[in-house]
């Protein structure tokens, strides 16, 4: 933990992958992630689905790793499936994420006007994220209408720096959730010159549940400049 801070004499830990890496449980992993990855273009599978993120907090650099993901997660909160938070020191950069399974919102909220974002990469992003695609393969999310999740294509709630993403949505079945095609909530952060490729279908099984959807973003507080959609979106409220 502190050789990875690099606090005292410790140098900090960089990780450098020279091959594919199949991984089949998250036993062993440290909860959050100090050290820097250096991907070198090679995957790093989880051949099991996961239930959870794999890190809490990305304090370190996540370079050029391809991640594939097949995901049995039920949420009640903000979420991603590598991880909850980048922090303000973190970053990912030219990175790719293949995203696949089920997203299901924890089925037992009283009403709430309060709202949750899930990003398919990254719950909260207060760092930076370039050069990041997202992908998805057979995906599932299904909501609760007693329950405002919005799913961010890349990103749940971004405070720091979203430049040059691409999020390529198709084959995903949505259920009862709000979307963003990058980013749930852009807060205080800015996203720029990214890509939204959408065939997407959005719907409710809700009988008084509207959905709100936005290309790029749900909801945009903050700087949004450069950045297109293509494709096509449906949404269809009962």
């Amino acid at each position: 933990y502190y050789d990875a801070r690099g606090e005292g004499n410790a140098a900090k830990t960089y990780l450098e992958l020279s091959q594919d890496i199949i991984i089949d449980s998250l036993n062993g992993f440290t909860e959050n992630l100090f050290a820097d990855i250096y991907g070198n273009g090679h995957k790093i599978t989880f051949s099991q689905p996961l239930t959870k993120n794999v890190f809490n907090y990305i304090v370190g650099k996540v370079v050029d790793v391809t991640f594939i993901f097949t995901l049995d997660m039920t949420v009640k909160d903000f979420t991603g499936a590598l991880a909850n938070v980048i922090t303000a020191d973190g970053s990912l950069k030219n990175c790719r994420f293949i995203v696949g399974g089920s997203i299901t919102v924890q089925s037992d909220y009283e009403y709430s006007a309060d709202y949750f974002p899930v990003g398919l990469a990254i719950g909260a992003n207060g760092g930076k994220i370039i050069g990041c695609t997202v992908t998805t393969a057979d995906l599932t999310v299904a909501g609760y209408e007693h329950a405002n999740f919005v799913l961010g294509g890349l990103v749940g709630v971004n405070e720091g720096e979203i430049t040059d993403c691409k999020s390529s949505l198709a084959g995903v079945t949505v259920d009862t959730v709000d979307f963003g095609g990058i980013v749930a909530f852009n807060q205080k952060g800015k996203v720029e010159k990214c890509v939204s490729d959408l065939d997407l279908s959005l719907t409710t099984r809700a009988g008084n549940w509207l959905i709100n959807a936005g290309g790029i973003c749900y909801s945009n507080l903050s700087a949004l400049t450069d950045c297109r959609v293509t494709g096509e979106l449906t949404v269809n409220s009962a």
